[in-house]
């Protein structure tokens, strides 16, 4: 962990495919306190991402 920026790193151990979910999506970052699906839903953690979001990065 780097205590100054207050970000953790992880490594992937290992990966694998579900084959029996006909569609997975995937939870991409915005950088703002909100994620978004492939389906283009919108999941709003600001709140709870308060402290690791950067000054000037509002979106929406």
């Amino acid at each position: 962990m780097l205590e100054q920026d207050k970000l953790v790193i992880l490594e992937c151990d290992r990966l694998w495919v579900n084959k029996e979910k006909e569609f997975l999506p995937t939870l991409h970052a915005n950088g703002d306190g909100t994620f978004r699906t492939d389906s283009d839903k919108v999941i709003n953690l600001r709140e709870k991402m308060r402290m690791w979001i950067p000054g000037g990065a509002e979106r929406f």
